[in-house]
């Protein structure tokens, strides 16, 4: 149900977590309402997890990319991207993932946000997931909770290549 169109006040609490080969790296963010508190989580060490806080008076709507090897010591293969949208204004929020190579995200010159905006305000509702099966063996997968204040959760994991 549309209540009205511009946000308001909104808070997401980001929760990511690492569970692939080997420690991951922030890459880059991309604020399209809002900004971080503070700063985006460096790194990410394997199997554990790590957590932001992004806030805007006209909603929270961010994404971050990570990098990291595919298997333990490797060199740095895949991204992983995760978006979030809490509007603020009633609307439904939004989490919206996607992998590949880490090359398709080199750091300061990512080319895709704005296809990775569309697809978050696109997307179906407040889960996503993806998986790259055939370059890395990236995947994610992402939730968000309803509300004014939301909590959106990521798991970053690498599976084998088929």
């Amino acid at each position: 149900m549309k209540i009205k169109e511009s946000g308001g006040l909104a808070t997401t609490g980001g929760w990511i977590l690492n569970f692939g080969e080997d420690t991951i790296v922030f890459q880059e963010p991309k604020d399209w309402s809002g900004s971080v508190l503070g700063d985006y989580p460096p790194q990410i060490d394997v199997k554990t997890s790590a957590k932001f806080t992004h806030q805007g008076d006209d909603g929270s709507m961010g994404a971050v990319v990570y990098v990291g090897p595919r298997k333990k010591g490797g060199s740095t293969e895949c991204a992983w991207v995760f978006a979030w949208y809490t509007p603020g204004n009633g609307n439904a929020n939004k989490t919206y993932v996607e992998v590949g190579p880490a090359e398709d995200y080199p750091k300061g010159n990512i080319d895709r946000w704005e296809i990775i905006k569309a697809n978050l305000l696109n997307a179906p509702g407040h889960t996503s997931h993806a998986i790259d099966n055939v370059k890395t063996g990236a995947e994610a997968s992402s939730s968000i909770k309803p509300g004014y204040t939301s909590v959106a959760t990521s798991v970053f994991d690498v599976v084998k290549i088929k």
